[in-house]
């Protein structure tokens, strides 16, 4: 895996064709790294090629000369990605909010209780889940995952030390 910071979050290693390091593992779209649509619709018509030449129903010569009219157009809609992921990064309210803020919709759950929680010993969001059913919704954590994380975090005091995945507005 490798970490976007200004994003929070985290995209599989992949080869040109979405090869992971597992065996018999690719990954396509945006599993590989949100690009948009349209880079998603193109990644997996690579992955696809890549596939039919690993299985041996496309030459490789033919998978190559596809692929690049492919990459091209890849390129060009990637192009605006660091442009994007900078004027959309997670705002600081996101990752360090008030304690009357709902963290955990599903459950109710405020920044307060995440807060109250870690005095009371809570080290992570799995004990949080414990502490207080933050992530035991419908969600299961999709939705305040790195909002709960980041609260714990910066409650014990750990976010600027550990977690380099974080933009610098969001460690204190």
């Amino acid at each position: 895996m490798t970490g976007i910071p200004l994003q929070c979050c985290f995209r599989p290693r992949l080869d040109a064709w979405g090869r992971t390091d597992a065996r018999g593992v690719i990954v396509a779209g945006d599993a590989g790294g949100i690009s948009g649509a349209r880079a998603a619709e193109i990644g997996g018509r690579l992955v696809a090629l890549g596939a039919a030449a690993e299985l041996g129903k496309v030459p490789l010569q033919e998978r190559d000369r596809q692929a690049a009219a492919w990459r091209r157009e890849l390129a060009a809609h990637v192009a605006i990605r660091p442009f994007l992921d900078h004027l959309f990064a997670p705002s600081p309210c996101l990752l360090a909010p008030a304690d009357e803020i709902v963290l955990c919709r599903c459950e109710g759950v405020t920044a307060g209780q995440i807060r109250e929680a870690v005095d009371l010993g809570c080290l992570g969001p799995n004990q949080a889940k414990s502490f207080t059913r933050a992530g035991m919704g419908p969600c299961q954590g999709r939705i305040c995952g790195l909002s709960v994380t980041t609260t714990i975090a910066a409650a014990r005091g750990v976010l600027a030390r550990r977690n380099r995945l974080l933009p610098r507005f969001a460690r204190r």
